[in-house]
């Protein structure tokens, strides 16, 4: 979803970082990660989390990702901080919006 300036206004934001050899994306909103060797798969793998986990909820008569709670503070400092991650900037994709942290 855009607002009128063409930016999205995302369902959830996720930070992407390098730890050793693995990137890790974290959500905001909700405490989700998923990891991978390139940034390729690490969203890969997120979107799969965010789906698993949304279905899981309303299988279970729950609104989506009801009983997850937010990441902790220090994700949402890195965030602030971050860098726009260009694959994830469009407002045609998952309504995830992901920002890169050097």
């Amino acid at each position: 979803m855009c607002n009128e300036y063409g930016k999205k206004n995302p369902d959830m934001r996720v930070v992407v970082f390098k730890d050793g050899d693995l990137w890790v994306a974290q959500a905001l909103e909700h405490d989700l990660c998923a990891q991978g060797i390139d940034l390729k798969t690490v969203r890969a793998r997120l979107q799969m989390t965010v789906s698993l986990e949304r279905a899981y909820s309303e299988s279970n008569g729950k609104q989506p990702f009801e009983g997850i709670d937010s990441a902790p503070k220090y994700f949402h400092d890195l965030w602030a901080n971050a860098s726009d991650f260009s694959d994830a900037s469009s407002c045609e994709d998952d309504g995830i919006e992901m920002k890169l942290c050097a």
